[in-house]
């Protein structure tokens, strides 16, 4: 076995490999960003804009407050 059939194995052994982002299919409706999350059954969370919005057939949008509530404001 030559040297270069040796290195060139060694390199295809040791070939970094490309690490997914975490990216979901649906799209936050507020700021179109796909860093999105499921929480719930149609529901998910946009953690660009901080977020939290339904999918299906009433689609909702609610706004998170600094205390932790909830509000809807679309839909």
């Amino acid at each position: 076995m030559s040297i270069k059939t040796m290195v060139k194995k060694q390199v295809q052994i040791h070939k970094p490999r490309r690490v997914p982002t975490p990216r979901s299919l649906v799209p936050c409706p507020k700021c179109r960003g796909h860093f999105t999350g499921a929480i719930g059954i149609n529901r998910f969370y946009c953690a660009e804009c901080c977020c939290e919005f339904t999918v299906g057939e009433t689609n909702l949008l609610f706004d998170l407050t600094e205390g932790g509530l909830v509000i809807q404001i679309a839909g």
